[in-house]
C-alpha cells in the first residue's frame, strides 16, 4: 500500500509540473491560443486570444466557443476542425476595416 501510494504521488507530482509547464508556456506566447473539447467548449486558452477576441479568460473556460466568439467563420472552422481527422488550415477575416486575418 505505501508503494502504490507513493507511486500515486508521484504521478499527481509529474501532472502538476506538467500543467504548470503548459501554462506558462501559454502565457508567454503572443499567439493566441484556444483548446476546446469535443463538446466545443474552451477547455483553456491564453491573454492572447482573450485580447484578440475581447474576452476574459477566465469567465470563458467551460463556456461553449459560441458563447464566447461570436463570429460564425471561427465556428465553422471549429467544427471543420472538429470532423476532421487531418489538420485543418484556412484564412479568417476578422475584422475588414483592419484587414485583420487568421
Amino acid at each position: 500500500m505505501n508503494r502504490m501510494a507513493s507511486q500515486l504521488d508521484e504521478r499527481i507530482a509529474t501532472i502538476t509540473r506538467q500543467r504548470s509547464e503548459l501554462e506558462a508556456m501559454l502565457s508567454s506566447m503572443v499567439e493566441a491560443v484556444i483548446e476546446v473539447d469535443p463538446e466545443k467548449r474552451i477547455m483553456r486558452c491564453n491573454q492572447a486570444a482573450g485580447r484578440l477576441f475581447q474576452f476574459d479568460m477566465e469567465t470563458a473556460k467551460n463556456r461553449h466557443i459560441q458563447e464566447v466568439i461570436r463570429n460564425v467563420d471561427i465556428q465553422q472552422f471549429v467544427n471543420a476542425t472538429l470532423e476532421s481527422q487531418t489538420p485543418v488550415e484556412d484564412v479568417i477575416m476578422l475584422n475588414s476595416d483592419n484587414e485583420l486575418f487568421l
